[in-house]
């Protein structure tokens, strides 16, 4: 089943409806603007990126791990756990999970210590403040909020045909890569399928290298308004950029979320179901 996106968890529950999502995240929006929001999110996934460069792992290991922290948080609210334990472990249960190696606790916690150093004006005493038991802890929180379902089907793959069906690998691919990196930070890898988000990034990186490339898109038999979608999520995660000053904006962001508890309340939904959530 992993070789099939279509016949994937990833397509069958982990593709969700963008009210569904919105609707699950109004506990966070009371306290938070959208925009604010996104900017929070923005700021833990540049620390997943950190450790994983610090870690030496692929980057389909962060894209696994940054997945990973975005389905937790479709279903809990910021302050269920602390989104700085949640990140390192999203990064190690995804270094397991992409076959890359072992990552040993000390490594793991060395990374770690050293990339919250460099985000130190965010972060209290510029200390990671959990340990290797705490993370193993987390990492069960995240395999039962996602029911297990692990493997992540990412855009790189169906890019890499499109740009050689092109033929326009050494222009096109590594801008089309870098955005399909950008695109982590917003909501479209858990509201599209891969290939329309590969398409989409492909599109931006034809337009930037002004590439005419209609007649292709044209002969598609995809949903070009999707695709447009995906590109509109991803120009408005630009523009937020161009205005977003995380060393100023994120302290007070944090002050406004409230103190996340290590372990998680139950969902409505566990509770319905008889504490199926417990611990």
């Amino acid at each position: 089943m992993a070789g099939n996106f279509w016949q994937s968890s990833h397509c069958h529950q982990w593709i969700l409806d963008p009210q569904i999502l919105m609707r699950d995240r109004q506990k966070d929006l009371t306290i938070v603007s959208e925009e604010e929001y996104q900017k929070v999110m923005i700021f833990y996934c540049n620390i997943m990126q950190a450790i994983g460069e610090q870690l030496k792992v692929r980057q389909q290991v962060i894209a696994t791990g940054m997945v990973y922290f975005k389905r937790f948080y479709a279903k809990h609210p910021l302050n269920s756990i602390d989104p700085l334990l949640v990140g390192p472990t999203s990064i190690f249960l995804a270094s397991k999970v992409e076959e890359f190696g072992v990552i040993t606790s000390s490594r793991l916690m060395n990374a770690c210590q050293s990339v919250v150093k460099k985000f130190g004006y965010a972060i209290p005493n510029q200390e990671f403040p959990f340990r290797m038991n705490q993370v193993l802890e987390c990492e069960f929180f995240l395999l039962e909020i996602m029911d297990c379902c692990l493997i992540v089907f990412h855009p790189y793959r169906p890019l890499m045909q499109y740009v050689a069906d092109l033929g326009q690998e050494d222009i096109l691919l590594p801008l089309a890569w870098r955005i399909v990196n950008d695109s982590l930070r917003t909501d479209v890898c858990l509201l599209y399928p891969p290939y329309l988000i590969a398409l989409a990034c492909l599109h931006m990186a034809c337009v930037i290298s002004q590439k005419d490339t209609k007649h292709w898109f044209a002969e598609l038999n995809v949903d070009l308004d999707k695709v447009l979608e995906i590109t509109q999520q991803i120009l408005k995660l630009y523009e937020l950029w161009k205005s977003y000053d995380e060393k100023k904006d994120i302290p007070a962001l944090l002050a406004k979320v409230p103190k996340a508890q290590l372990q998680p309340p139950p969902s409505q939904s566990e509770q319905s179901q008889g504490g199926a959530g417990d611990s």
